[in-house]
Formats: structure tokens, C-alpha cells, sequence
């Protein structure tokens, strides 16, 4: 996993912790057909560490939780 990915996991589960914290329950979609394959895993981080910030938040239910620990 690269630098830009990185940054986008971690933005991915910090977005998913404070939409659950709202009490909102949107995910964010793919959109395959409008992306190149670079793209397309970018994005695919970034919804896969948002689920997991949410799950998360929901799980534990307090202050944002450190991602990956």
C-alpha cells in the first residue's frame, strides 16, 4: 500500500467513525464504471476503512478509536 492510499485509509475510517457517531448510516458507493483500476482501488480503500470506522464506532460507541490497532 502506497503513501496516497494510506492517507485515504485513514481518512476512509476516521469519516466512518464520525457518520456513525451522527447517527448516519449512508456508505459511500463504487462507481466501477466511470474508473480506471487505480482509481477503482482507491476508492475500494477508502469504502473498506470507512466500514471499518464504522463498525467500529458502533462496537465501542466512544471517542473516535485509533485506526488499524
Amino acid at each position: 500500500m502506497n503513501k496516497s492510499e494510506m492517507y485515504l485509509q485513514a481518512i476512509g475510517f476516521e469519516d466512518g467513525c464520525f457518520r456513525a457517531k451522527a447517527g448516519l448510516n449512508e456508505f459511500p458507493e463504487v462507481g466501477m464504471n466511470k474508473l480506471g483500476l487505480v482509481e477503482l482501488r482507491q476508492q475500494l480503500v477508502y469504502i473498506d476503512a470507512y466500514h471499518q470506522g464504522y463498525s467500529r464506532w458502533l462496537l465501542t460507541d466512544y471517542s473516535v478509536p485509533a485506526a488499524y490497532n
